[in-house]
């Protein structure tokens, strides 16, 4: 735990010397009277030779000095004291429970670096440490991360009586939400506006602790009064004098555990009297992989193992209802942890819009209703249903659970997943072709967080309803039992109140952390990422299983027959007056029995000088229409006709490369489509440059994967009626998350906030060339800008349905050209 002072000689102990020499000086530790702090903590200095001072190291909340001295190839413990130096979290190093220590910020090479040092367990060799790897230090850049808990000074008793209230608790992460959108203010002014609108004020007691923003720095606790008096000039987080909040510490991280334990520690001690009790996280979410990025910290965030650790930590009683104002909160997975700490849940299962909840009727409703479980009803039909706060953006969901019936799902769910293992491993066809299916990325189980083919959550009902079977009939029993109340806006009809991870998710099949004991580095501490995703054994053998199956599928689908020159109206069962049944294509049977989806993609080619090889231009991607035939499917031919948008009237409108996301029918019958685009984009905001994140099915076309994702990137989401008529346009940001400083790309995340296009923004839309061999195999692809630069929108856009004109590199002219292509489950292609 922490360093030794020396080492105790006595052989016949029962408890090994170093254990008991741990248990010793964490003893002592909390004997230490920590001086008062002075300067801020310098950073760690290494010589010439690679010798260590460290003036901070951060051990069980207690901070010291420590010297190293290198006698290669080991690093030998010299001396340690008390810290008297101000803790900084970018320059304090961190001791681990298995002695392994890690220094940051360290200048070596002109750089500065990250080490991390392993303990050597020899019990006959001295104090000493190996080298186990290094890397740039990336503190204060938005790809970086905090290494260390730090240490909280406690926070003062609160006078505030709550015996026989109710108590709302928000926990805010400002991150960029706040620091770019001021989306944190605008919910802290709405909360005003409910709370003076009350009649019974006094039966309610209010804390929101607030921060990881650029305007937020820390993190600061504050009653409903000071809230009021914090926003007389229209800004929270400036008060200055001791009353002015109930906590601030500026040192705080609240992307880190020791944050989020110390609120609740502070919540406990102070209203825990208080009844019902609602805490509310507030800030970007991602499922299983946690929840809370700070972005004073490199958008440090929460894993759901460490939710689990601060609420364990804390000591804190079970929270009568918790609820994510955050996206894709809604699964399984993360009630797997809440359970043991609320007895209800409130979350999303999709993707939440940029304002989350709507405050002013949140605090109304909580206060107002005497039955907690109403009141989680009356919050989720508000928030799906309220057009007035916000726009009503595409993809709202929200549920409240019981997470008292958590155990009798995981039961049913068990015994779903070992039938259909099971099945799956006696190959069993009506399975297999029910799998695929459900997950088809266009006609599959309703998924969330889906973008391109990749889909962070299915819906556990709605995937259990598409595999068929009576241990599926149970699951949707206890699903029912479980989910109190769910609700959609209509464009998630089979939203049905929890999800879970999908099982052919790239972050599991495509990085293959398919390991239970399989560490890995998350957020800058050794975590396994495997108990942020488990659920149960069987459940684990059941992605597994589906891994395998679609690792042992190495061939790419076959096409049987093709007929061109075909008829709509011949292969497919359609009215005369579908335009489609007088359509002339191509009809092509595929054979494969994991085939998950057929496209049909228009576009242009050219030959490739010097070689047999042609280029494809993808324009855009429609759903193939199955026949009556099994594997059977037409694709209608390309006319040039394609979706365009109008950005300066001085300009010829841009076609758009858009790819077909889903579609639905809306509560007045109306059916719409929902294409999506790959686009860079910027907007000013506030005197500041935003650009967004990039996810999607072009993640390998950026070339090597040590390099960084654009930050410029961002997806255009459209919305068509019938008449290819524009309903909804949305650019939505992306976060790009990194396990460690080594991990130099990252993962990519939903964000909260979108944005419509309009006059003063720049875009780009991007497209692929695919390369095609002399067989029609596809060999390559490459991403591809259509236009040279960024375009600078002079005018609100005026999305259009018309002929385009096709140019390749040179500006040559390409004819009109259409593929269709075959998916399989592991992603081979066959056009």
């Amino acid at each position: 735990m922490i360093f030794y002072q020396e080492k105790l000689k006595n052989k016949k102990m029962t408890i090994p010397w170093r254990v008991w020499t741990r248990l010793l000086l964490v003893a002592t530790a909390f004997m230490f009277n920590q001086p008062v702090q002075a300067e801020v903590c310098l950073p760690p200095t290494v010589d010439e030779g690679l010798n260590l001072d460290i003036p901070c190291v951060g051990v069980d909340g207690q901070q010291y000095t420590a010297q190293i001295l290198y006698k290669a190839p080991f690093w030998e413990y010299l001396s340690h004291a008390p810290s008297t130096c101000e803790w900084k979290v970018e320059n304090c190093a961190t001791l681990t429970s298995t002695m392994d220590l890690t220094v940051p910020n360290f200048a070596l090479d002109g750089l500065s670096q990250i080490a991390v040092l392993k303990f050597d367990a020899n019990e006959s060799a001295p104090l000493r440490w190996t080298y186990q790897k290094h890397f740039e230090n990336r503190a204060g850049e938005s790809n970086g991360f905090s290494y260390n808990h730090g240490t909280l000074a406690p926070a003062k008793p609160t006078t505030e009586e709550v015996s026989g209230k109710k108590l709302l608790a928000i926990y805010m992460v400002g991150s960029d939400l706040e620091g770019r959108y001021k989306l944190g203010t605008k919910d802290l002014k709405e909360l005003i506006r409910g709370y003076n609108a009350l009649t019974n004020k006094e039966a309610i007691a209010v804390v929101v602790a607030f921060g990881g923003a650029k305007n937020w720095p820390g993190m600061r606790y504050a009653s409903m009064a000071q809230i009021l008096a914090d926003s007389a000039d229209n800004k929270f987080g400036n008060e200055t004098g001791d009353d002015a909040y109930l906590y601030n510490e500026p040192r705080a991280v609240m992307g880190d555990k020791s944050a989020l334990t110390h609120f609740l520690t502070f919540l406990q001690d102070n209203y825990g009297k208080a009844n019902p009790r609602f805490l509310v996280l507030w800030n970007h979410g991602n499922g299983f992989l946690g929840y809370g990025k700070d972005q004073n910290n490199n958008m440090d965030g929460l894993s759901l193992t460490e939710l689990h650790e601060a609420f364990t930590d804390s000591g804190t009683e079970k929270f009568d209802l918790i609820g994510f104002d955050a996206c894709l909160m809604g699964s399984i997975e993360v009630a797997n942890t809440i359970r043991h700490h609320a007895h209800y849940l409130q979350a999303s299962q999709e993707l939440e819009p940029g304002h989350g909840w709507n405050w002013e009727e949140v605090i109304q409703r909580y206060a107002n209703h005497a039955d907690l479980i109403e009141a989680g009803k009356s919050m989720v039909d508000n928030f799906v249903d309220n057009e007035t706060h916000g726009k009503n953006r595409s993809g709202k969901t929200l549920s409240v659970v019981d997470l008292n019936q958590y155990d009798f799902v995981l039961t049913h769910l068990n015994t779903f997943a070992d039938a259909l293992t099971a099945k799956i491993n006696a190959a069993d066809p009506a399975t297999i072709t029910a799998l695929n299916a459900a997950l088809s990325p266009s006609s599959g189980a309703e998924s969330y967080g889906k973008h391109g083919s990749n889909r962070l959550e299915f819906d556990l009902k709605h995937f259990a309803t598409l595999i068929g079977g009576p241990e599926s009939e149970a699951l949707s029993q206890a699903i029912d039992n479980y989910v109190l109340h769910a609700n959609n806006d209509g464009t998630r009809q089979n939203a049905n109140g929890v999800s879970f991870l999908a099982l052919n998710h790239n972050l599991y099949l495509s990085r293959k952390k398919v390991d239970k004991d399989q560490m890995v580095s998350f957020n800058g501490y050794e975590m396994n990422l495997w108990e942020n995703l488990y659920v149960s054994e069987s459940v684990w053998q059941l992605y597994k299983t589906i891994h395998a199956l679609a690792q042992s599928d190495s061939q790419a689908p076959t096409v049987v027959d093709q007929v061109a020159d075909a008829r709509g109206g011949e292969f497919l069962n359609l009215d005369a007056s579908d335009p489609l049944a007088q359509a002339t294509g191509v009809v092509a049977t595929f054979t494969d029995e994991n085939l998950t989806t057929v496209r049909t993609i228009f576009g242009g080619v050219k030959s490739v000088e010097g070689e047999d090889n042609q280029l494809f231009l993808s324009v855009g991607a429609v759903q193939a229409r199955p026949t009556e035939k099994n594997g059977q499917y037409f694709a209608s031919a390309w006319d040039g006709q394609w979706y365009v948008m109008q950005y300066d009237e001085d300009e010829d409108p841009v076609w758009m490369p858009l790819a077909f996301e889903n579609q639905y029918t809306d509560d007045t019958g109306q059916a719409l489509t929902v294409y999506t685009a790959e686009v860079q984009f910027i907007r000013k905001v506030e005197d500041e440059v935003s650009t967004v994140g990039f996810f999607g099915d072009l993640v390998e076309l950026f070339g090597d994967e040590e390099e960084p994702f654009p930050d410029d990137l961002a997806e255009l989401e459209i919305t068509f009626d019938a008449n290819n008529n524009v309903v909804a346009h949305q650019v939505r940001p992306y976060l790009v998350i990194h396990e460690n400083e080594a991990d130099k790309r990252g993962h990519l995340a939903p964000g909260k906030e979108t944005f419509d296009i309009q006059a003063g923004d720049e875009i780009r839309f991007l497209s692929t060339w695919l390369k095609f061999s002399p067989a029609g195999e596809i060999i390559g692809a490459r991403f591809y800008p259509t236009t040279d630069g960024m375009l600078e929108v002079l005018q609100t856009p005026v999305f259009s349905f018309a002929a385009i004109l096709l140019e390749d590199d040179e500006g040559d002219e390409m004819a009109p050209r259409y593929v269709m292509a075959a998916e399989d489950a592991e992603k081979g292609c066959t056009p």
